[in-house]
């Protein structure tokens, strides 16, 4: 006995097989991973290297410790922290001048993105989604 399919047979099975491998992927590593990461990016928008910029957060778990090292003037860079959105965190900003600006953000914001624009002794906080 011979089965023969047509291509739009072929071409249907495969579709569902595809879709139906990712949408189990999805849920798989869903399950799985420990929790949705919080984007910080940090744009230096001075004329100057920074030598470090330093975030730490912590929660009744965990306690963490970030430095970020010689950003670039225009550079933007995406630090991923394993913390959830408005519990805070502290960032200290060290220039080349050897002056440093510290903060204390997020603490009331809810978002997983935020951007931080460090400028002339000072910083800038704002939501991106």
């Amino acid at each position: 006995m011979t089965i023969q399919l047509s291509l739009r047979q072929i071409l249907l099975t495969a579709a569902f097989v595809v879709v139906t491998a990712v949408i189990s992927a999805n849920w798989w590593i869903g399950l799985h991973y420990p929790a949705k990461p919080l984007y910080v990016v940090i744009l230096n928008m001075t004329e100057h290297i920074l030598p470090s910029v330093t975030i730490e957060y912590g929660n009744m778990d965990l306690q963490e410790k970030i430095m970020a090292v010689q950003i670039r003037p225009g550079e933007r860079r995406v630090i991923t922290l394993n913390h959830e959105p408005a519990q805070g965190f502290n960032i200290d900003v060290n220039f080349q001048d050897g002056e440093k600006t510290s903060a204390c953000i997020g603490k009331f914001s809810q978002k997983w993105h935020l951007r931080v624009s460090v400028l002339p002794g000072s910083i800038e906080v704002a939501e991106v989604r």
